[in-house]
């Protein structure tokens, strides 16, 4: 503490105790905000309680309640800088905020009695520190940390593509020839010839016969003759060891009762001594030439640094049979936290019981924490799309063994250059960027490049939703093997991206760019009521007759003057303006009327049919066949409940008429 003093010394015995309640109150339900907190948080909180009494003994004061405004103002200064006077540069206001709370809440439990009528503290501020409007001043000294910054489409399509490679198309072939090097090392080693030990043994054990008078011998100048023992042994006369050639002369010549015995005793603890056990694991070079190495994987492949050319980590920067199973595991967690779009640290968590398996398809089963249930977590399922089930699945066997011998039931709990765990969100933050640096999906279309975050997965599949008409064709992973039924599948009922907001930064771009093609491309070929109304406006404005330049500037003017938004969506478009909350089918209650948003809640195919601001073209014509298949398939499941059967056939007469040609 400030004093010196450990926080469990008697004299700070005050604070600890201030600690020790406030920990608490947080844990039983207390909080300015009316959320329950997580245990990390109040943590967290606690920490900063323990800090707030480190800044009233830097002043002086023993307690709390001594601390006024008059030794505030001295503090004051130091806020902005989280109370460090060797900091430069300000805290972000989002900390300042947090810290300003807590000193609002010392005040506030030691002046308030609780439901019982005690006072939840020992020790607090009597009377309030600042106003409200001084706590907003104080935060705007702060540095505005803003949003998570807008990923480029085409590093999260790159990226998406590249973890799609790994799992569909290079995952059998890596894990194959991980099992193999990992076999081919722990494997004894089979000797062509014995070995120094075992040579050694061979010609104590036939010395030993000689002088025990099992074996005829010859005498060569005065000795035994080694060149006829060596050819009885298929070993080379020059590799005697020559201390026990001496024990055989000594036995056979001497004369000598004792000298006799103690050579014999020399050459039957050589011939008896057991052979050393053959190394645990074999030369790296030996497995790399019985593995076939190099390997190039699959041909066509766009991403992989192939070929692999060695067995472990190299200095020379060689992709390994290590690294690829390295890249594949990463690739398999970018795939699966893209598609949950969940918090890292949540993802990392899974259990291996995740993928659960309903009337139409695999859903992917998921903890949300925070404010939902901080302590266990709520559940969440998600419709899971068949390459996210081939993740998991890998994931799986990727583990098994690991997870056996520590009885962990998370997902990816692995082993790793010998040590055993989860990976953390540091550790997968490395991961993250040996996965960019080898196969260069961060590349931006500048010539630049853009490193992600672990933190930042969540915003792929919004990014994908928003543009996957626009750059999906474009990379051939995704082209293969998401297509339209996979996006559709995969947000069929909206909960997996269109719960979050539209990416701001793109949305103008993407507005522009799909009305300017309809208007190139015509719209005699669509669907809707909001592609009849753009019919009537382009018509009117006799748009077909102007130039280039012209349409931009008509489609400009309208975005600004009517507010105009494309959203995507996997069946089509919305477009939102300042009058469609008068009519939009989302839009309820308080939502409802002009000049409101674009409602954040989920979408549904159903719902987007007969409103006023959905329209459709043959890009999607994908979905709705793939619709009308997948209710079809649950119509018919003889013990599915008549219910599901009529709701199934209906959605499948709507996707019918929306688009099935």
């Amino acid at each position: 503490m400030a004093n010196g003093l450990s926080l469990l010394d008697p004299e700070n015995s005050q604070f600890l105790e201030l600690a020790q309640r406030y920990f608490v109150l947080l844990r039983d339900g207390y909080s300015r905000s009316n959320q329950q907190l997580a245990f990390k948080s109040i943590a967290d909180r606690v920490k900063l309680v323990l800090a707030v009494a480190d800044v009233v003994m830097s002043i002086g004061c023993k307690t709390l309640e001594e601390f006024g405004t008059a030794e505030f103002a001295k503090v004051k200064a130091t806020i902005p800088f989280g109370f460090d006077k060797g900091r430069c540069t300000p805290i972000s206001s989002h900390r300042i905020r947090e810290i300003l709370k807590s000193w609002m809440e010392l005040h506030d439990l030691f002046v308030t009695p609780g439901d019982d009528g005690f006072i939840g503290l020992n020790d607090g501020f009597p009377f309030p520190l600042f106003t409200e409007t001084e706590a907003a001043k104080i935060a705007g000294e702060g540095t505005e940390t803003g949003l998570t910054p807008d990923i480029p489409p085409e590093v999260a399509f790159a990226h998406i593509d590249a973890a799609i490679e790994y799992v569909a198309i290079h995952a059998k072939g890596i894990i194959s020839l991980s099992a193999q090097a990992k076999a081919m090392a722990n494997a004894p080693r089979v000797y062509a010839k014995a070995g120094q030990g075992e040579r050694k043994r061979q010609l104590a054990a036939h010395l030993l016969s000689i002088v025990d008078g099992n074996r005829d011998y010859e005498f060569f100048r005065g000795n035994l003759n080694f060149s006829k023992i060596a050819r009885e042994l298929d070993l080379r006369s020059c590799n005697f060891d020559p201390l026990l050639c001496k024990h055989a002369n000594r036995f056979l010549l001497s004369d000598d009762p004792e000298e006799k015995v103690e050579a014999r005793t020399a050459l039957q603890l050589a011939a008896t001594k057991q052979a050393p056990a053959p190394a645990k694991y074999r030369k790296t070079y030996l497995v790399q030439a019985e593995l076939g190495l190099p390997y190039v994987g699959q041909s066509g492949a766009g991403y992989a640094p192939w070929p692999i050319t060695h067995v472990a980590n190299m200095k020379n920067g060689s992709y390994t049979v290590e690294a690829a199973e390295h890249d594949l595991l990463t690739a398999i967690i970018i795939l699966i936290a893209a598609f949950d779009a969940g918090r890292i640290d949540e993802i990392l968590t899974t259990d291996v019981d995740c993928l659960v398996e309903g009337a139409d398809g695999f859903y992917l089963k998921t903890r949300l924490f925070k404010e939902n249930d901080p302590e266990g977590g709520s559940v969440h399922l998600k419709p899971c799309p068949p390459v996210v089930v081939s993740a998991i699945n890998l994931a799986l066997d990727m583990g098994r063994e690991a997870r056996e011998r520590h009885g962990s039931k998370k997902l990816f709990f692995s082993q790793y250059r010998g040590k055993y765990g989860v990976p953390t969100y540091h550790t997968f933050l490395k991961r993250m960027k040996d996965f960019s640096q080898r196969t260069g999906v961060a590349a931006t279309g500048d010539g630049g490049s853009w490193e992600i975050a672990p933190h930042q997965l969540r915003r792929f599949f919004v990014t994908m939703w928003n543009h996957y008409f626009e750059y999906g064709g474009q990379y051939e992973s995704c082209r293969r093997i998401l297509g339209h039924a996979w996006i559709g599948t995969t947000i069929r009922y909206g909960r997996s991206a269109t719960a979050g907001k539209a990416l701001l930064t793109e949305q103008r771009r993407l507005t522009h760019k799909v009305l300017k093609s309809a208007v190139f491309k015509g719209l005699e070929d669509v669907r809707g009521a909001a592609a009849h109304r753009l019919v009537r406006v382009f018509e009117r404005m006799s748009i077909r007759t102007r130039s280039e330049e012209d349409i931009d500037m008509f489609i400009d003017r309208r975005i600004d003057h009517k507010g105009a938004e494309v959203h995507g969506m996997p069946w089509g478009y919305c477009i939102w303006d300042v009058a469609a909350g008068l009519k939009a089918r989302c839009a309820r209650g308080a939502a409802r009327g002009a000049h409101v948003s674009r409602p954040d809640t989920w979408k549904k195919p159903e719902e987007c049919q007969g409103c006023a601001c959905f329209w459709t073209d043959e890009k999607f014509a994908g979905f709705w066949e793939h619709a009308v298949e997948r209710h079809e398939r649950v119509a018919a499941k003889p013990r599915a409940p008549r219910q599901l059967v009529e709701a199934a056939k209906a959605a499948a007469m709507l996707a019918k008429r929306m688009w099935v040609k």
